[in-house]
């Protein structure tokens, strides 16, 4: 739909707020594009032109990327798996970063807003 260009028609849908930016989409890709690229600008635009994601869960899930850089908590994982020794460790991200990106976003504000 973005290559046909039915922007429009993608931001005011709200599938775009479902992904979680994990990246998998991108290493699965057959055509070695990042769909995730697409996701995120979109919803981008979306917020410059005011369109709000629908709140449900998307507080608490944006709040844990501001707090751990990632979307997801992983720590229940601890306990639960008897593998847990054979996992690999998760990659430490750069919260200083991930700040000063929300910083040049719509987002920092939409998550001061009151619900």
């Amino acid at each position: 739909m973005a290559k046909m260009g039915f922007i429009d028609e993608l931001i005011n849908d709200k599938t775009i707020w479902a992904c979680v930016w994990c990246m998998t989409c991108k290493e699965r890709c057959p055509q070695d594009v990042s769909p995730m690229e697409v996701i995120r600008s979109l919803t981008q635009l979306a917020f410059e032109r005011g369109i709000e994601p629908p709140t449900i869960g998307l507080k608490s899930q944006f709040g844990n990327i501001i707090t751990t850089g990632f979307a997801r908590d992983f720590t229940w994982v601890e306990g639960e798996r008897e593998d847990i020794d054979d996992l690999p460790e998760l990659p430490k991200p750069r919260l200083d970063k991930i700040k000063a990106m929300l910083k040049k976003t719509s987002l920092a504000r939409w998550m001061e807003k009151e619900e």
